[in-house]
């Protein structure tokens, strides 16, 4: 079982936010299991977060869209992914 909490923390860690102020970070999947995990660890941390979600119409796979949410941010946590019925899943 993976532990998204530590995925963020690494994060937090290797890169802190720079002492010139608050540093925005893009959060793609910010409305699923992972990024509902790291948003809350990312802004105690310190960053300001963006999220980006399909839920919320933006699309990964719209590359304009994509450019505009990293337009000023520091970083990027990728927790995105394609779930059904946009991939078929076979296990």
């Amino acid at each position: 079982m993976y532990r998204p909490i530590m995925l963020a923390c690494s994060f937090c860690k290797a890169w802190p936010v720079p002492s010139s102020g608050m540093a925005r970070v893009v959060l793609t999947g910010s409305s699923g299991r992972v990024g509902r995990a790291a948003r809350p660890v990312l802004e105690a941390a310190g960053w300001a977060v963006e999220p980006f979600d399909l839920v919320d119409g933006q699309d990964l796979r719209d590359e304009a869209a994509v450019l505009r949410a990293m337009r000023g941010c520091a970083a990027v946590v990728h927790a995105g992914a394609l779930l059904p019925p946009l991939v078929q899943l076979s296990l």
